[in-house]
């Protein structure tokens, strides 16, 4: 059985970047002529049955779709995705972006998923809500074309590529964040909404697995968020009060706990800095898997602590490459991509 074609391997077999072996084949002028021709070389020897720059005919769409406005973060990744275009044929491939209204609104999601198909776009990268609904809708589209998933809340099916943080090592990495702290004893309290989530479970074990190493440092346990998340409340007025009273009930119902620190595994720091202010406790360190500018204002603000996540411009990157050598080169990925670097942020006095 032959090997399929993967520019990455060739790169790495001669040495040379993955952009430049497909400015190679794609005859784009940008390569020295020697370098393209040991490229083609190689590819014609171990890969005869790649087709070299006959693969991609037409411009093929593909669209992004996620719940959160082109601010923060994800500007950065879109941007991240329009760069990576660059390395392939000119007008081989267009990025659509689709921003539904509202957070976490499973109508607005299922209205912009029901407007696509085969004859609107050629691949999907989608940022789930999490909605059975949609997750039906995705499952048929991707009978139709490639669906790549942005698991940064958890998986969506097998059905659909992915892109996955590496939740353990997520997880000691905001650890470390916790002993680097200024505090001498660090107590901490664990707050997390979601329980059907390999990666939120990743990322709490390997915070757990960490801690118990680090003298001075405990868990005082976890306390449930899901029916004050889940619930029918307003994502940015509302919740940050139900959460404070959670908290408060907790502090009230264990007065010996003696907590100091915050972890929050599933991306909510900004309601639970919210509800800190609420709560009048800005000395909880908070830690966590979300950086934006309402994060940095709440640090800023008077209340420590850090931020750690994946890599979202490495996963943007690795996102567009692999749709695009599906589309392109008929180069079948993984199911599930994991990426390893992340930022990290910590704010101290």
């Amino acid at each position: 059985m032959k090997n399929s074609f993967s520019a990455s391997a060739v790169a790495e077999a001669l040495g040379v970047s993955i952009n430049t072996v497909y400015r190679a084949i794609n005859h784009s002028g940008l390569v020295k002529s020697t370098t393209q021709q040991r490229i083609l070389d190689y590819i014609r020897e171990h890969y005869p049955e790649h087709r070299i720059g006959a693969h991609h005919t037409g411009t093929r769409t593909i669209t992004v779709m996620t719940q959160i406005k082109p601010k923060y973060y994800w500007q950065t990744s879109i941007d991240e995705m329009r760069a990576v275009l660059e390395d392939y044929p000119s007008g081989a491939l267009r990025l659509r972006t689709v921003f539904y209204s509202g957070v976490r609104n499973e109508n607005a999601l299922c209205d912009a998923l029901s407007q696509l198909n085969a004859r609107t776009t050629d691949a999907l990268i989608v940022v789930p809500v999490r909605s059975e609904k949609a997750r039906r809708i995705i499952e048929q589209l991707s009978t139709e074309i490639p669906v790549l998933i942005f698991c940064d809340y958890g998986d969506y099916g097998d059905h659909c590529l992915s892109v996955h943080g590496n939740g353990w090592q997520e997880g000691e990495e905001a650890a470390n964040m916790v002993t680097l702290s200024s505090l001498k004893a660090k107590n901490v309290l664990i707050l997390r909404s979601m329980h059907d989530s390999n990666l939120i479970n990743d990322r709490i074990a390997g915070f757990r697995a960490r801690l118990e190493d680090c003298p001075g440092c405990s868990i005082a346990g976890e306390l449930d968020l899901s029916d004050v998340v889940n619930g029918d409340y307003n994502y940015h007025s509302t919740l940050p009060a139900m959460i404070a009273r959670q908290i408060s009930d907790y502090f009230a119902a264990n007065p010996q706990a003696d907590i100091n620190c915050l972890y929050i595994p599933d991306g909510l720091i900004a309601p639970v800095c919210s509800a800190q202010i609420k709560l009048g406790r800005p000395d909880l360190r908070c830690f966590g898997h979300e950086f934006n500018d309402t994060v940095q204002r709440f640090f800023e603000s008077g209340i420590k602590g850090g931020s750690v996540r994946s890599d979202v411009c490495a996963q943007s990157r690795l996102a567009i490459r692999l749709l695009a050598e599906k589309l392109l080169y008929d180069q079948e990925p993984e199911e599930r991509e994991f990426i390893t670097p992340f930022d990290s942020y910590l704010i101290e006095e």
